[in-house]
């Protein structure tokens, strides 16, 4: 009406959405940011990595009955399903995958008339540990492991592998010597029937064929990779012998290293190290008591053999292969070998680990 009155009746008035929106990101502390309205397109809004929750408030205008208003959101990549927040006017979003997402608003007056719906698009970053490039080194990280397994599996096998090489080359000397030594014997005691040395060297050879064979077995023991086991062993070795001969045997272990695990190449080369160091002492030293001891120099293993026998002089001596196989056998294990002697006091051979 002109120059009269206008008469709005707020019932025919539709609900719309405010084009103004904040927007909470959270963690610890708040920080909200005002942004112009919900974007129907354009550039995400980007939440840092180091945000755990992000509150989204919106608001509507609704001049009859704004308590009645009724908000429904869904985000896409998550639901196509819509959710009623009520009366609500906020959403907290907690724990969301990195990625970009659209979250998608609309609300409803208290006759059920909706509004158009709204968009804006939500990017959040990856954490540190969340990051492609991460991923990707913990994968090459995956496969070093592996690969570092295989190879030391690979260069286990191949240790083992010498060390059946070398066991199986002591015992195809060794018993194959001995053995043939018996056939000798054998036949001699036939020709002489009644000399009985002969059956006597027979019983000498066969008992250290077994010998032989039992050391292999023993080697092989994985139970048994110890200092504690090598001197016992060695024990049983050494005093029969030593007791047969007149000597008296001594052996020593020092408690820190009683339980000490030796690798079988270094186990093997010990036994057959200190094994003959014992047999030299027995058959030349001519003394009346060897001494096995193993004790820690330095924070090293240190193994001595001790006689107190007629001793000779290093320098005048021509070295034999007993003494060219302790020194080879100490290099191959990782020990340095010395011997000391001098005539009128004994000899000492003593191993100490590199």
């Amino acid at each position: 009406l002109l120059n009269g009155s206008h008469t709005i009746h707020a019932r025919c008035l539709l609900l719309h959405v405010l084009p103004c929106l904040p927007l909470g990101l959270q963690s610890g502390s708040s920080l909200w940011l005002l942004l112009p309205g919900f974007w129907p397109s354009g550039p995400a809004v980007s939440i840092p990595q180091n945000y755990t929750q992000v509150t989204v408030s919106f608001s509507a205008i609704n001049f009859v009955a704004p308590e009645k208003t009724v908000f429904y959101y869904k985000i896409n990549e998550i639901s196509n399903e819509w959710i009623n927040l009520g009366a609500q006017n906020f959403v907290n979003l907690i724990g969301l995958k990195p990625g970009n997402y659209s979250f998608q608003l609309k609300a409803a007056n208290e006759e059920g008339i909706m509004s158009e719906v709204k968009t804006i698009m939500l990017e959040f970053h990856p954490k540190w540990f969340q990051t492609r490039s991460f991923k990707i080194l913990l994968i090459l990280l995956g496969a070093a492991i592996v690969y570092a397994i295989y190879k030391a599996r690979i260069n286990q096998l191949k240790k083992e592998k010498e060390i059946r090489t070398h066991l199986a080359s002591d015992l195809h000397d060794d018993l194959g010597s001995t053995l043939n030594s018996v056939k000798v014997y054998a036949n001699m005691a036939m020709i002489e029937k009644e000399n009985s040395r002969y059956l006597e060297k027979i019983k000498e050879s066969t008992q250290e064929a077994i010998t032989g064979v039992r050391d292999i077995i023993w080697i092989l023991d994985d139970k048994k990779d110890s200092l504690d086991d090598l001197l016992t062993r060695i024990s049983l070795f050494a005093a029969p012998v030593c007791d047969a001969a007149h000597i008296s045997f001594h052996s020593q272990l020092s408690d820190s290293l009683r339980n000490y695990k030796l690798g079988k190449e270094e186990k093997r080369n010990l036994y057959m190290i200190i094994k003959e160091a014992v047999n030299n002492s027995v058959k030349y030293a001519k003394g009346s008591s060897i001494r096995v001891i193993i004790d820690t120099k330095e924070a090293r293993v240190a193994i001595k053999v001790a006689d107190d026998g007629i001793g000779f002089e290093i320098g005048k001596v021509v070295e034999g292969n007993g003494l060219k196989n302790i020194m080879r056998r100490s290099t191959e294990i990782g020990y340095q070998a010395s011997i000391h002697s001098a005539p009128g006091v004994g000899t000492t051979i003593q191993l100490i680990k590199n």
